[in-house]
């Protein structure tokens, strides 16, 4: 029996299937669980996992889809080696990590504060034109979006953008998102010159 719920516990398992406390052996002196009296014992990875799954179901179906997506199907975490939890939770951190660095560039104003201003990107009149011109014609899979484009083409003098456009537009069969290759074509020539985008 589990020493800490009191569930029962086959003899093979090292691990309660209901509070995930973790029987360690004693190796030296020939079995026994190597336990004080009242003293817990240390639960492996694949223990803990079971027993944070059990705290948090959003944490269990990320664990069950993980161990679909990577692993060898099994979704019991004991079944797991330590190296393939350790990747498992650093998956998960930097997910964590990252949707945390986004929503800290977020942060509410204060009393009295404005939020601030819009930056205002303006283009050439011919690159507008241009892009206008393309939209109308009806080549493209789908549209150019001004605002989507507008601040990496203003990036650009005004021959190296119609440039870009020109070369969208020589394309256009073959090219399914015109902003993003609108995007790409900026970056590429701007890299060309020597200017970090």
């Amino acid at each position: 029996d589990c020493p800490e719920c009191g569930s029962l516990v086959f003899a093979g398992r090292d691990t309660c299937f209901k509070c995930g406390w973790y029987f360690e052996e004693d190796k030296s002196a020939g079995g026994g669980s190597g336990l004080a009296e009242g003293e817990k014992g240390i639960v492996k990875p694949g223990g803990a996992i079971k027993l944070l799954a059990k705290l948090s179901p959003t944490l269990k179906k990320a664990w069950v889809a993980y161990s679909k997506v990577y692993g060898e199907g099994v979704t019991d975490p004991t079944k797991y080696g330590d190296e393939y939890i350790a990747e498992f939770l650093e998956y998960t951190s930097g997910l964590v990590i990252a949707d945390l660095d986004k929503k800290a560039g977020k942060r509410p104003l204060g009393d009295g504060e404005q939020p601030p201003a819009k930056k205002k990107v303006t283009i050439k009149k011919a690159v507008a034109e241009k892009i206008e011109k393309l939209n109308s014609v009806g080549g493209l899979v789908a549209p150019i979006n001004l605002r989507a484009v507008a601040a990496s083409l203003a990036k650009l003098e005004e021959s190296a953008a119609l440039e870009a456009l020109s070369l969208l537009e020589d394309q256009q069969d073959d090219i399914d998102d015109p902003n993003e290759f609108l995007r790409n074509q900026v970056q590429v020539l701007l890299e060309a010159e020597g200017i970090e985008t």
